[in-house]
């Protein structure tokens, strides 16, 4: 069994703490006597409910449309292919890029700039 054993001085050096918390700490950081409420530091819990039908996940519906917008316009064209679809609009450029990149199984689709392929070509 130990027992700790706090002197004056450290008792002092905490009650100071303590006081000075109280005084200068934003409400809500200290309990009454000064110590750290460490409830505070936890992360609050943050609930997003997508109701929105806009904010809809990708499915197959958009992985159709994407291939068939790589079928006639080709990689890279992204804005032609957004605006041929009636299932890509609520998405950016950005997004239909880095969607088209996973489905061609490569970071960079520098090299296949302007390439058009079907379904076929696109999963080999």
């Amino acid at each position: 069994m130990t027992v700790a054993v706090t002197t004056d001085a450290e008792s002092s050096r905490v009650a100071w703490g303590n006081e000075m918390r109280k005084r200068f700490s934003p409400p809500g950081v200290c309990n009454e006597d000064g110590s750290l409420r460490q409830d505070f530091f936890k992360p609050k819990r943050i609930i997003i409910q997508l109701n929105d039908p806009q904010k809809k996940k990708w499915g197959d519906e958009e992985r159709d449309a994407l291939l068939a917008g790589i079928e006639k316009h080709g990689i890279g064209k992204w804005r032609e292919i957004i605006n041929d679809s009636e299932h890509l609009h609520r998405y950016d450029e950005t997004t239909v890029r880095v969607k088209a990149s996973k489905l061609m199984g490569t970071q960079s689709l520098a090299r296949h700039v302007g390439w058009k392929g079907d379904r076929a070509a696109v999963e080999r």
